[in-house]
């Protein structure tokens, strides 16, 4: 009788021990061998012969797959059962969802100007490209993000960031940064036009993260814009587009702006007044979605493109906005109602525009 024998991989799993560097090379989406051609750079080939070390990153990877509808639901992970097959502590458990959910700039950038649906991640090849990231860690972006924001949409409620973090165990940092993505997707706020092209995933995540904090309904779902507060700024159209109150602003403005260099204090004098009228056009249209939706690009064509081509410094923006706070509260000091809607606009607007200008003028 003859027999034959053929070579079989056992692999056992139980308690988990967690390869940083091996995990890493998952999450960036490279194979086995591409693994082990970057390990041997850093693992002598005495301690991790080729084959060990093929078998050692099949091993993790096939570990990684296992935990990867976890990392979906990490509350599931964290509350796994002592009969399940692979046991993770909780340090381990922490280091696995954080990576897992950790944003790449450049590749959530580009997904900010896509849909998150079906036909687009089909698509996501031009992103990799744009990004140098390869294929599968971006679709693992992409999963991460439409699950987040469909979580959002369905259950999330005030404060958005709190919620994720408790949801997704996330880090704070992280937590908020996603609640920044979230509203920008939801919304389809416009970031993807020329004029925004330059701003980073950091400088849109400021912005939005400050309309959350105060332009949003604190009774509402997650991210609703506040109607009433839209409302509102949109009964104030006549007082806000006044005239004598646009004259009386500029001037107590260039009183404040006394002692600064004599060119940009005349700048202000003579163009102070478009600049103002134009911002104040916006917050009686903030009800309308597609104002909400282009809401960025109209303060960078209102105000930041303006100023840049004075030639103001990101210093004399700063003055300026300031001087024009302070001003157009005094201005309409008589209507305390009128003054804490403009307040509560600017503390959103103004330094939104001080984000958009560096990126408008080409600062680095």
């Amino acid at each position: 009788m003859a027999f034959s024998f053929c070579d079989v991989d056992v692999f056992v799993c139980n308690e988990f021990m967690l390869d940083s560097e091996i995990y890493q090379i998952w999450l960036n989406g490279l194979t086995a061998h591409q693994a082990v051609v970057l390990l041997q750079r850093v693992r002598t080939t005495e301690e991790w012969p080729a084959e060990a070390l093929l078998s050692d990153v099949n091993d993790n990877f096939r570990t990684f797959s296992m935990l990867e509808p976890l990392l979906h639901a990490p509350r599931r992970l964290a509350e796994s059962s002592p009969r399940a097959p692979i046991q993770v502590g909780t340090l381990e458990a922490q280091e696995l969802v954080e990576r897992y959910y950790a944003l790449d700039e450049a590749v959530a950038r580009e997904l900010l100007a896509r849909k998150l649906t079906a036909r687009h991640r089909k698509e996501l090849d031009e992103v990799s490209d744009r990004t140098e990231v390869p294929l599968r860690a971006c679709r693992r972006h992409f999963d991460n993000l439409r699950r987040i924001v469909k979580w959002a949409v369905e259950e999330g409620r005030r404060p958005l960031a709190e919620g994720i973090q408790r949801q997704f165990l996330l880090s704070t940092s992280l937590a908020e940064r996603y609640s920044a993505l979230v509203f920008l997707c939801v919304h389809r706020l416009e970031v993807s036009k020329r004029r925004l092209a330059r701003l980073n995933l950091g400088e849109l995540s400021r912005c939005a993260v400050m309309i959350l904090e105060h332009w949003t309904d604190a009774e509402g779902d997650a991210c609703d814009w506040d109607r009433e507060f839209l409302l509102e700024l949109r009964e104030q159209r006549a007082t806000l587009s006044d005239k004598e109150a646009i004259e009386r602003t500029i001037g107590l403005a260039s009183v404040r702006l006394r002692g600064q260099r004599p060119r940009f204090v005349s700048e202000v004098q003579s163009q102070g007044r478009e600049l103002l009228r134009a911002l104040l056009a916006l917050p009686g249209a903030l009800h309308q979605p597609r104002t909400q939706r282009d809401l960025l690009c109209e303060l960078s064509e209102r105000v930041a493109e303006p100023c840049v081509a004075l030639g103001w410094s990101r210093e004399e923006l700063n003055l300026f906005l300031s001087a024009l706070h302070d001003a157009l509260l005094q201005a309409l000091a008589p209507s305390k109602r009128v003054q804490a809607l403009i307040e509560r606009f600017c503390v959103v607007a103004l330094p939104c525009i001080n984000v958009i200008f560096p990126a408008v003028k080409g600062d680095d």
